[in-house]
């Protein structure tokens, strides 16, 4: 149909698991961490609150999620803005952005699915280094596409999806995050955090 829109999101299944995976990181590295997983609309798919992280970063952690749709990491955002004074100025002001490392996109052959997003740890390599090992994850299990398609849930816009059930805030979307990058047959990217300086 002309009027529907077919794209994939992070499912709830795979955005738990890379919680998971992040908080064992934290722990490892002795830290604590808020850490949040947005869908590729900007919902939030799973969070988890170690105990101890600080209240504040529940939030800095979902924007920086929320930044990262744009379709890089949170760092190489900064650094982009960095070149332009008028970005520099204005985007700041933004709801819901965060220019700083810790958050990063999620992409299956380009598409972006989802984003996560850490703060509450006393650096931001420590927020970088435990995404990293949330994104490990997702690419330890796409050995095949097929095999990381069982983790995204499918989504026709103006369709209702027989297999999730809608909720609160599912029919809103945004355009934040698509990526005009097209990939390959088999391409799942997961990208290469750029630069670990700045604050949490």
């Amino acid at each position: 149909m002309a009027n529907v829109v077919k794209k994939h999101s992070i499912s709830s299944d795979l955005a738990q698991k890379m919680v998971d995976e992040a908080v064992a990181k934290a722990r490892e590295l002795g830290v604590s961490e808020n850490v949040a997983i947005l869908d590729d609309g900007g919902n939030l798919k799973a969070f988890s609150r170690m105990d101890g992280a600080p209240l504040l970063s529940i939030e800095i952690a979902q924007n920086k999620a929320y930044t990262a749709l744009f379709g890089v990491s949170t760092q190489d955002f900064f650094n982009f803005i960095q070149g332009d004074p008028s970005l520099l100025a204005g985007i700041p002001t933004l709801s819901r952005v965060a220019a700083y490392g810790g958050g990063f996109p999620v992409k299956v052959n380009g598409e972006i699915v989802g984003a996560i997003g850490l703060s509450g740890a006393p650096t931001v390599q420590n927020d970088v280094d435990c995404a990293k090992a949330a994104l490990a994850l997702v690419c330890g299990e796409q050995g095949s596409i097929a095999l990381f398609r069982t983790h995204v849930a499918q989504r026709t816009e103006g369709q209702e999806d027989p297999g999730e059930r809608a909720g609160p805030g599912a029919d809103r979307h945004t355009d934040a995050g698509r990526s005009s990058h097209q990939g390959g047959e088999g391409d799942v990217r997961i990208p290469d955090p750029a630069g670990n300086d700045g604050s949490t």
